[in-house]
């Protein structure tokens, strides 16, 4: 087990990694008058390797060679509709970066698992143009920025809930199906690795009521096709398997009992994808350790093993998994040193090299 500090910070958030051993960390302030984040690369031996400031906290994305990310306008310090795509290699080197513009509220994003950032939703190209209901693929990691496919237009109207993509490189859409078939549907779209619709706007999940912070996210299934998850906020983050949908089809299946079950976790393709890890997203009040269970592709266990932080109940944050199979684990704020009057304090990673391989 190594550990990571970062300190002078007000957010931490969750730690990743590439398929080459390289973990990023990234953390934010935000007080009066000044606010900012901050992204360090470190080689799973423990070597620092590159620090990075940015202005906005990103969405690190996992990518299988460096770090992808979808940030703020921080990023640049461009006009408020900003979207930046950042992207970072193996060894924590800026590589040539993109943008869109849009409200990122209306905007979803998703990593390719062989590469690439998914962008859906309400964005244009340039800051004066058009805006464009669509659905595009970017270059991501090591590779400089660049449209892979589109912008392809999004068979349904309704706003965008989440996307994902599944191991063959196609990419699902999430949206709002009421104006097609009625109050609380959800509705998907299906594209292929070449951006080509697969389908038109089809039926996800009828009869849905939502939370007050309530999306989608969509994990891929091993070999292909994704399970669609719903994802609630408050103190922590909840998820709940909704549906699984085979790649490219036009109707989505109940989620297994094995999957419904496991509530609260992230499902992520583990040991060269041919099986998958439970991921605990951070909860409040909880047993001071989190577990990692490896499943079988029909969910059969595999075995388990427990992450222990202390003794008694803390407040956990998202536990994750790099590319390379590292267990990453950030402490809790209660165990973090408190550096200032304005709440300042540590940003700690534990991590476990190649534990899930």
């Amino acid at each position: 087990m190594r550990q990571y500090v970062l300190s002078w910070e007000d957010i931490c958030l969750p730690g990743v990694g590439d398929g080459s051993g390289t973990l990023a960390f990234s953390a934010a302030f935000n007080q009066a008058g000044s606010r900012g984040a901050s992204i360090e690369f470190v080689s799973s031996s423990g070597r620092f390797l590159q620090m990075h400031s940015l202005v906005a906290g990103p969405n690190l994305l996992q990518q299988p060679d460096g770090i992808a990310a979808v940030s703020g306008p921080g990023y640049y310090g461009g006009p408020p509709n900003l979207i930046a795509l950042p992207r970072w290699d193996h060894a924590g080197n800026e590589v040539a970066a993109g943008a869109r513009y849009g409200d990122r509220s209306h905007v979803a994003s998703a990593a390719n698992p062989d590469g690439g950032v998914l962008l859906a939703g309400d964005f244009s190209a340039s800051y004066s143009g058009p805006t464009e209901h669509a659905a595009a693929m970017f270059t991501g990691g090591s590779v400089a920025f660049a449209v892979v496919w589109g912008p392809k237009p999004l068979a349904s109207a309704g706003t965008v809930f989440g996307a994902g993509v599944d191991l063959l490189g196609r990419s699902l859409v999430v949206t709002d199906g009421a104006a097609k078939s009625g109050s609380g549907s959800i509705s998907g779209q299906w594209f292929d690795r070449d951006g080509t619709a697969l389908t038109g706007e089809f039926l996800l999940i009828r009869g849905f009521t939502p939370g007050p912070s309530t999306w989608f996210e969509a994990s891929p299934l091993i070999g292909s096709g994704l399970v669609v998850r719903r994802m609630d906020s408050d103190r922590g983050l909840h998820s709940l398997a909704m549906v699984v949908v085979a790649s490219a089809a036009t109707t989505a299946s109940a989620a297994p009992d094995w999957m419904v079950s496991r509530r609260d976790v992230q499902l992520q393709p583990a040991r060269g994808r041919r099986a998958y890890a439970t991921l605990p997203y951070g909860a409040p009040n909880v047993a001071c350790s989190q577990r990692v269970e490896v499943l079988a592709a029909d969910g059969t266990s595999c075995g388990a093993r427990d992450y222990p932080i202390a003794e008694g109940t803390c407040d956990t944050r998202d536990l994750t998994l790099a590319v390379d199979g590292t267990v990453i684990q950030p402490l809790p704020l209660s165990m973090e040193t408190e550096l200032d009057i304005h709440g300042s304090h540590t940003c700690t990673w534990r991590w476990w090299a190649g534990a899930v391989q």
